[in-house]
């Protein structure tokens, strides 16, 4: 039995609904055509209970990434981890592993292999990375960005770290995978929350550096110091 992530408690209905409805519709596919090869029962399998019940799946995770109960941080590998772990339990319940000699078998390799490059091959596939892109976009939207010194405030190596960032172009969670931290990390010393270590500062000088192709030194992040190219 599939057990729903807690972050999808609140959205499983419709995904049970949508199972209920797929099972339905194989059951009465298999009466019309009770001849049908194995290959063919196996194709119905993933056109009529698979696909439309991975993607209510997929739609429930954007849901719960709108909602915010999946760290940006986490976004991409929880989605595509979710959405593997998933597609792979469909599969080994339609179609489980033969003379497997035990309770949970997995899925059957070939009937697996075809339900997945029928989901990537599909235009519901694309219309989901779509959904999922502008998800991201709208969170990444919102990330905090680090408040300019006033007047009458000295630069800060937050101010300065955030510039910085910005000049390159780069999300918080692009510029954690270029330093090897986690977002939170990042994030906390482009506002200030935290001060980075010393080894931090060397590191997102020479990523600056390397990006922006001229000199960002240590001592320009310390005094809050943003060379303009």
């Amino acid at each position: 039995m599939y057990r729903p992530p807690y972050f999808l408690e609140k959205h499983w209905h419709p995904v049970e609904t949508t199972r209920e409805k797929a099972d339905v519709a194989f059951a009465e596919w298999s009466k019309r055509h009770p001849d049908a090869s194995e290959a063919a029962r196996d194709q119905a399998r993933i056109d009529l209970v698979i696909k439309p019940v991975f993607f209510e799946f997929a739609n429930a995770l954007c849901n719960a990434a709108r909602r915010g109960l999946i760290p940006i941080e986490e976004f991409q590998t929880k989605f595509q981890n979710e959405l593997d772990n998933f597609r792979l339990y469909l599969s080994a319940q339609l179609r489980p592993l033969a003379n497997a000699g035990f309770a949970h078998a997995g899925p059957d390799k070939a009937f697996s292999r075809a339900a997945h490059e029928a989901i990537i091959d599909s235009p519901e596939w694309d219309a989901h990375l779509r959904k999922r892109a502008a998800v991201r976009a709208q969170l990444l939207a919102l990330e905090p960005a680090a408040p300019a010194p006033a007047d009458n405030d000295p630069p800060s190596t937050a101010h300065a770290i955030d510039q910085y960032r910005q000049d390159c172009g780069w999300t918080f969670e692009d510029l954690a995978e270029k330093m090897q931290l986690n977002r939170s990390t990042v994030v906390n010393h482009a506002t200030g929350a935290t001060k980075p270590r010393p080894q931090n500062l060397r590191r997102y000088a020479k990523k600056f550096s390397e990006a922006l192709g001229q000199q960002v030194t240590v001592a320009d992040l310390r005094r809050g110091k943003v060379v303009q190219s």
